[in-house]
């Protein structure tokens, strides 16, 4: 959560001191260096995550095999940076497409690292390092450069000292050691099973940035630039949610075996996602226009309507990401592939139609897709369990009461703060504290009504969250002892007071 707050800040900065067309820029190159990153990783870190029991032999494939790929990856870096650079329409990009050769290197090494210290769920470090390397890139070297004059150069800056500074902290963490002799056979297992989920992987990749490129070529750097900034903005609240599912999740899942466990781990994600994601994407659309104005700046004005649009999808972004850990883990890989390059095949279909249209068509494309991959990967995940529909479609009801009141309380809050004639920082800081304090006000008073009291005895189980509510309320209880009786005896529990 650190991390995606710092990088939000740090974009913010860096939008007010450099024009769409740079990051338009940079979005175009930025999609085929990842994409040579992604197969030079060639699923092995996936594939050592979900392993449930790693041999010595088969470790030792691993690590030999990750330094085969980062050398291959970044060979292939080093000498087509001229083509990627012509091929993103950037020719004078080539620069920074062959400075990203020795940086692939470091960061495919320390995906071994990082997988081994998720592996022994060493979570806390992962996130320390992520938050550490964002506070050096974005926050730290992109902004200072961006203050000095540079554009461009800016943010290919900040990324390579993010990535950098990332993969020296988690290789010096967890050493992945120098290749190791092993066996032909180990290798060619380890490297055929990660080769089968980099396919499914690769899907994925290419639908999250194929928008990117038929943007920049059919409507141009500024345009992809504002699609850009809206994207990012709404990659910060889903990215908190599906960050912290793909480190913590499938390293998790790979370890439960029980069906009915699995079930419920399905059925209670997806209800906890759209409760907790739905209210903030409504609040994100409805305060788009405000919000862009005042964060970015009124030359990012195009960016309002993209913006609106894209962040509905936030929950559907973050909800897939429960069912496709549990798929992966039951080594369900050729489905997932199946179903992420038929995301992919939709999105290019998607963003090809909306540009001919606009920026905005596009925006909207872009979201239709997302939809149908979350409600896709949702369907697979139950199918496998042999989870009825009917229990799926149960699962994402609990989190529709409080989305239509918090959509209607989005909707009313700003058609009246905008009737008030107020200007834009205003009307942001009264909707921000308006629209929290009328959703909890009812969630207080309708608890029943807006949560389901199967999911609350659910959240109750949980350690974390069992804690935290006890905190809470032992706060409450020092502030105010009748409001805390009041709080305890809505939501079901026994007033310790």
């Amino acid at each position: 959560m650190l991390s995606a707050m710092v990088r939000f800040g740090s974009g913010i900065i860096a939008a007010r001191l450099i024009e769409p067309e740079s990051f338009g820029v940079f979005s175009a190159v930025s999609v085929f260096i990842t994409s040579i990153e992604l197969l030079s990783l060639a699923g092995l870190n996936t594939t050592f995550l979900r392993t449930k029991e790693i041999s010595s032999s088969t470790r030792d494939a691993i690590i030999t095999a990750t330094w085969i790929f980062a050398a291959c990856g970044t060979l292939i870096l080093g000498t087509s940076g001229g083509f990627l650079a012509r091929l993103a329409g950037h020719p004078e990009a080539e620069i920074w497409v062959r400075l990203a050769a020795p940086v692939l290197f470091l960061k495919v090494l320390a995906s071994f690292s990082n997988a081994s210290l998720l592996r022994d769920l060493e979570f806390g470090k992962v996130a320390a390092v992520d938050a550490a390397s964002v506070l050096i890139g974005p926050a730290l070297v992109t902004c200072l450069l961006a203050a000095s004059g540079a554009r461009t150069e800016a943010l290919f800056g900040g990324y390579y000292a993010q990535h950098v500074s990332n993969a020296l902290a988690l290789i010096a963490l967890r050493p992945p050691g120098l290749p190791r002799l092993c066996s032909t056979q180990s290798l060619r297992s380890i490297v055929g099973e990660g080769l089968a989920l980099l396919l499914a992987q690769a899907g994925f990749q290419v639908a999250q940035r194929v928008d990117y490129w038929i943007i920049g070529r059919l409507l141009g750097a500024q345009q992809l630039g504002l699609y850009n900034r809206a994207f990012t903005v709404m990659e910060v609240p889903a990215g908190i949610v599906t960050k912290s599912m793909e480190t913590v999740y499938l390293p998790v899942a790979s370890r439960v075996t029980d069906p009915r466990e699995r079930r419920l781990a399905l059925s209670v994600s997806i209800s906890i996602t759209l409760i907790a994601l739905g209210p903030i994407a409504l609040a994100l659309s409805v305060s788009a226009p405000v919000l862009v104005k005042v964060m970015l700046g009124p030359r990012w004005a195009g960016a309002a309507i993209p913006l609106s649009i894209l962040v509905l999808a936030i929950p559907f972004r973050a909800v897939c990401k429960a069912p496709n850990s549990l798929t992966l883990s039951a080594g369900l890989t050729r489905e997932l592939q199946i179903l992420t390059w038929g995301y992919a095949v939709v999105v290019a279909i998607a963003a090809w139609v909306g540009c001919q249209f606009g920026v905005n068509a596009a925006s909207l494309g872009g979201f239709l897709a997302t939809c149908a991959y979350g409600t896709a990967s949702c369907l697979l995940a139950s199918t496998h369990l042999k989870m009825p529909v009917a229990d799926l479609i149960l699962a994402a009801r609990k989190g529709v009461p409080i989305n239509l009141v918090a959509g209607a309380s989005g909707v009313g809050l700003s058609t009246m703060l905008g009737s008030l004639g107020l200007s834009e920082l205003p009307q942001l800081i009264l909707f921000g504290i308006g629209y929290p304090v009328i959703l909890l006000s009812v969630l207080l008073f309708f608890p029943n009504a807006l949560i389901h009291p199967e999911l609350r005895s659910h959240l109750q189980k949980l350690p974390k969250i069992g804690r935290l509510a006890r905190a809470a309320t032992s706060r409450i209880d020092s502030i105010s002892p009748r409001f805390a009786r009041l709080l305890m005896e809505r939501w079901g529990a026994t007033p310790r007071i």
